[in-house]
């Protein structure tokens, strides 16, 4: 036991463990990573279809339809920045702290602008 054999089998099962382990993990890693490349496939051929099938219904709809849409897009965003104003006006601390508001949509407008920048 003292002179240092004895560990031999031990070192060889420990080697022949990490080699199992490591062809799971590359078996594993290539199958997660083919059947992800077909689902990618298949969503973006997907997607070409049904772009295909649907622009040229929405030109023409927008073509056809140029002042309603209009409307419905003035009308969706004054609907929304009005329903922001009333929520504000129902926070009491905002509502009595005009300065703290704007310097809160000041920050809020460099932040996205910064995050926008960094993304693109």
């Amino acid at each position: 036991m003292g002179n240092g054999q004895d560990f031999i089998p031990i070192n060889n099962m420990i080697r022949l463990l990490k080699n199992i382990i490591s062809r799971f993990k590359q078996l594993f890693t290539g199958e997660t990573t083919q059947a992800l490349a077909r689902v990618e496939a298949v969503t973006s051929e997907a997607e070409r279809t049904l772009s295909a099938y649907t622009l040229p219904a929405r030109r023409s709809i927008l073509k056809r339809f140029p002042v309603i849409f209009a409307l419905l897009v003035t009308t969706g965003a004054s609907a929304t920045l009005l329903g922001i104003e009333r929520l504000i006006t129902k926070i009491d601390f905002l509502n009595d702290s005009p300065f703290l508001l704007l310097l809160a949509g000041v920050t809020i407008l460099a932040f996205t602008g910064k995050l926008y920048k960094k993304l693109s």
